[in-house]
């Protein structure tokens, strides 16, 4: 009868080890974010990740620089998206009406920040989009999205005086945008 046993509590054990794989990677991506290597994927404290730590330094879409930390007072949104993304396209109108929307009443600002593109194809896509009234870096390398740790898009990040406050990957709707703004609002 034992040897019988060995071999279903084998395979028993075996079941077990690989859920617990499973389950700690699963909650491990939830809980520290989209990325192991970028702000939302360290381990630190909400609040305790700042612009200083994932700084730098891009074109902005009609010939000059700025570092993202040049946007760092108040509240901040920093959008990583692509013309190829569907959802970002999508997305966009609401982020020009919140860009709009905290630059009149003088609380922040909202960057869009492109990623791997060139310039020429992002100005072509804002011209017949129509998407003006956001200001749009170009991430040509890529290296901004390397620090943030995006693996999808679009990926917006909140932060309030320099302070990342939270990040959402996905599309966000009008709501979102509304509620994480009250959230910075109220911090």
């Amino acid at each position: 009868m034992n040897s019988r046993r060995l071999p279903l509590l084998i395979i028993a054990a075996v079941l077990i080890l690989a859920a617990s794989v499973i389950y700690y990677y699963a909650s491990n991506r939830v809980s520290t974010g989209v990325s192991s290597e970028g702000p939302a994927g360290s381990s630190a404290q909400e609040g305790s990740i700042t612009i200083a730590d994932i700084d730098t330094r891009l074109l902005v879409l009609g010939g000059s620089t700025k570092n993202i930390s040049d946007y760092a007072e108040g509240i901040l949104f920093v959008n990583f998206w692509a013309t190829w993304c569907r959802y970002c396209e999508l997305e966009m109108p609401d982020l020009i009406k919140l860009s709009r929307l905290v630059e009149e009443d003088g609380s922040g600002k909202v960057i869009a920040i492109d990623v791997n593109e060139k310039e020429r194809t992002v100005q072509e896509f804002i011209d017949k989009k129509g998407f003006d009234g956001i200001a749009v870096l170009l991430d040509q390398d890529g290296a901004a999205a390397m620090k943030f740790g995006i693996e999808a898009y679009p990926t917006t990040f909140l932060f309030k005086e320099g302070r990342l406050l939270d990040y959402k990957v996905g599309m966000l709707s009008w709501d979102d945008m509304q509620t994480m703004l009250e959230t910075a609002r109220n911090r």
